[in-house]
């Protein structure tokens, strides 16, 4: 039988220890909400777009993000560090690389970060972004969470996606051509499908 390996041992194989998840908002909004006018989008998606809870939408005070994080991390885990910078909230390369670059190089010169997860839409990833995203990953172990929800046309075109699953298997087939690490993210038992649609997702 195959072992099921769960995240947080990878953590300990690859990096010695458990790495704590500071979660980061870079307010860079949706490309799928952009073009149906903010606050449409997804039919899961929360308003917030997915905000982690000690955050506070006060501006893109990106050190103070980080400090935050690292305090909730200290209460809640006892850990200070190192860490995972997990750019969470709505779509994390929903911007001109050039930009992306200044934010994340503030986020990640912040603390003691050893991986950066990125959580990302298969419709925004232009091949300059995966480009940097490669270059960041020779000097800090990329992950790019992407949003796939399900295998299923139709279901995708109910719950709002704004994109299909062959640009799932475009992006997929990007990131691995550059090395980068992909989680992807499902949700089963979406409106309308059956137990053979999760499998085939």
């Amino acid at each position: 039988m195959q072992k099921l390996l769960f995240f947080s041992e990878y953590l300990r194989e690859r990096h010695g220890q458990p790495l704590q998840r500071i979660a980061i908002d870079l307010a860079l909004g949706c490309p799928n909400r952009d073009r149906d006018g903010f606050g449409s989008g997804c039919i899961f998606c929360a308003a917030d777009g997915a905000r982690a809870r000690h955050l506070h939408r006060t501006g893109p005070d990106l050190a103070g993000q980080v400090a935050a994080g690292r305090d909730y991390v200290r209460t809640r885990y006892h850990s200070d560090g190192p860490y995972i910078a997990y750019f969470q909230t709505f779509t994390s390369t929903h911007a001109p690389v050039a930009r992306l670059r200044e934010l994340y190089e503030q986020v990640l010169t912040a603390a003691d970060f050893k991986l950066a997860i990125v959580a990302t839409r298969p419709d925004a990833l232009p091949d300059e972004v995966v480009r940097y995203l490669a270059e960041l990953n020779q000097r800090c172990e990329v992950w790019v969470e992407l949003g796939i929800q399900s295998a299923n046309d139709t279901t995708l075109k109910r719950i709002r996606r704004g994109h299909d699953f062959a640009q799932v298997r475009n992006a997929c087939g990007k990131l691995a051509a550059h090395g980068l690490k992909i989680a992807g993210h499902l949700i089963l038992g979406l409106p309308g499908e059956t137990p053979e649609e999760w499998r085939r997702t």
